[in-house]
């Protein structure tokens, strides 16, 4: 990773950048001391602890090319080899830079309880300080349930939120889209999703509708199919598959009795003992042509039954209930 960006002094590339980036001044005066070599000077000879020089040179080379998601992986390794209050506020600063407030304040935070341990009063302050200045800029999701809910469970990006007794559920969040989903017991689920930005407060009024008990039970939809009118519409389609049977039987053996008569003869040239199967083939033929109009008369039967069945159904009457689907909430300001 370090061999395909230049090669330059950790504090030098970094002053630089503050110079060129002014709204990010303090911090990176702060990266400026962390990257230099005496704020990780360690004892000599110690492979482990040069190693951690060289990942924090890297990630803080990173970090001069805007590279935050790079710098802080290159930050997580030096702490995985030791951690130390300084590797941890320069890992919070490259969160910050990615827009991951919720897990750069969880990191301020260790950096100053750590610093407060060791007795590192500069490195707690730059910590605190850190800690103190994203607490105003992250954004926070407000969550109002009816009052007549009970066990209202919510989840902020399939993550369980701790609801309180009384008062609003309040879930702080990163910038950006959130989904959110709200449920008590005898009610319809509510889904939404809230889109927020920095330092904003956004309030989610979560629309729980009372799901319906007892009663009575729903009009039946006017397109059902009467019980009726499907039995003699299906007695008509099986009557009129049994005619094209006969029908195909009997012109197949026609076929069959005609083949082994002379050709260009009478029907009295035919083999006596065919005129049998002759008058039985003719006779399925008949049958099939007679049970075919039975068929299609019952099918007709049954299609005419269905329509005045579905013109005499009443509408059902429509509630004062007014039904809101989840919709996506823009929280361009507060309201």
């Amino acid at each position: 990773m370090g061999a395909s960006l230049p090669a330059r002094d950790p504090a030098t590339a970094l002053r630089c950048w503050a110079v060129s980036r002014p709204v990010l001044a303090a911090a990176l005066a702060l990266a400026v001391s962390l990257a230099s070599p005496a704020a990780l000077a360690q004892p000599a000879s110690s492979d482990g602890e040069a190693q951690r020089a060289e990942l924090f040179r890297q990630g803080t080379v990173l970090a001069e090319h805007g590279r935050w998601q790079e710098a802080a992986d290159k930050f997580r390794e030096v702490i995985a080899l030791r951690s130390a209050p300084k590797a941890l506020i320069a890992l919070a600063i490259a969160e910050e830079r990615q827009g991951k407030l919720i897990s750069a304040r969880v990191t301020y935070e260790k950096a100053a309880a750590d610093a407060r341990a060791a007795g590192l009063a500069d490195e707690q302050a730059r910590a605190q300080s850190g800690q103190d200045s994203l607490q105003k800029r992250i954004p926070t999701i407000a969550i109002r349930a009816p009052a007549s809910a009970q066990s209202v469970r919510v989840w902020v990006d399939d993550a369980p939120v701790a609801v309180p007794e009384k008062g609003p559920i309040e879930v702080r969040v990163d910038p950006g889209a959130h989904a959110v989903r709200v449920e008590a017991a005898n009610h319809d689920p509510f889904r939404t999703t809230v889109r927020i930005a920095e330092a904003e407060r956004t309030e989610v009024d979560a629309r729980l509708h009372a799901r319906a008990s007892g009663g009575a039970p729903p009009p039946r939809s006017s397109s059902a199919l009467p019980t009726g009118a499907a039995l003699v519409g299906g007695a008509g389609l099986l009557t009129m598959g049994v005619s094209f049977i006969l029908w195909a039987a009997g012109r197949g053996q026609e076929q069959d009795i005609i083949a082994q008569c002379p050709r260009g003869g009478t029907a009295n040239d035919c083999p006596p003992e065919l005129k049998d199967e002759a008058d039985a083939a003719a006779a399925m033929i008949i049958a099939g042509n007679i049970v075919f109009p039975v068929g299609l008369l019952g099918v007709a039967v049954g299609g005419a039954w269905w329509l005045v069945s579905a013109s005499s159904t009443p509408e059902p009457k429509k509630s004062g209930w007014v039904t809101v689907g989840p919709g996506t909430i823009s929280a361009g300001g507060r309201f």
